[in-house]
Parts: structure tokens; C-alpha cells; sequence
């Protein structure tokens, strides 16, 4: 269930940059601290499991950006970044909209062969 609503986030977020025109896009200055893509793949892949399970296990949208506000927290602090390397990460990465495509696609890989050991 939760597989299925995450291919789905990405699915929709996949169909959201594609209709950008490539003229939105223009790549600024590299952050000092900037995230590898590896790394970054990684804690965005924990960071869309987070958002899931939160609005799976809550309807009530509020309390679902509490968790998540707490929960991010905790990411962030297992892969021993900062909030603002994160955000500074995911701008730089999603100005480039088929480098967040490549990455959202290793996500959703990455996902799949998961799913495959459980089964």
C-alpha cells in the first residue's frame, strides 16, 4: 500500500516537471555545502517515505505536517545534514528539471528493488 502511494507521489511530481518549459529552469550558483546526488537520493527517498506514511496515518492534514515537521528532524539528523543543506539540495537539484527526473527515477528504482526482496 504504502509502495503504491509512493510511486504514485512520484509518478505525479514526475508529471508536474515535465510539463515545465525548459526556460524555467536556469542553473544559479552551486551551494558551498551542496549535497552529492547520492546522498541527497537518499534523503529525499527517506523524506518521501516520511510524507506518505504521514498523510496515510492521519487525515487530518495538520497533524500530518506536525509529524512530519518532527520526523524530518530526525532524517536529517540520521544522514547528519542540516535542514538548510537539505533545502539548499532540493533547490539546486530541482532546478534542473531532468536531473530531477534522473533522481526522483533512482528513488523510485531504488523502491522497487526493495519491494522485490520483501516479496
Amino acid at each position: 500500500m504504502i509502495v503504491s502511494r509512493i510511486f504514485i507521489a512520484v509518478f505525479v511530481f514526475l508529471l508536474m516537471i515535465s510539463c515545465q518549459s525548459n526556460n524555467e529552469f536556469s542553473i544559479n550558483h552551486v551551494p558551498n555545502n551542496l549535497l552529492n546526488q547520492d546522498k541527497f537520493i537518499r534523503v529525499l527517498g527517506d523524506m518521501i517515505i516520511l510524507e506518505v506514511t504521514a498523510n496515510q496515518q492521519s487525515p487530518n492534514l495538520v497533524h500530518a505536517q506536525k509529524v512530519m515537521d518532527v520526523s524530518s528532524d530526525v532524517i536529517l539528523k540520521k544522514h547528519q545534514i542540516t535542514k538548510s543543506q537539505y533545502t539548499e539540495a532540493y533547490e539546486f537539484y530541482a532546478e534542473d528539471k531532468e536531473k530531477m527526473l534522473e533522481i526522483y527515477t533512482q528513488i523510485l528504482d531504488d523502491y522497487n528493488i526493495r519491494l522485490s526482496k520483501i516479496k
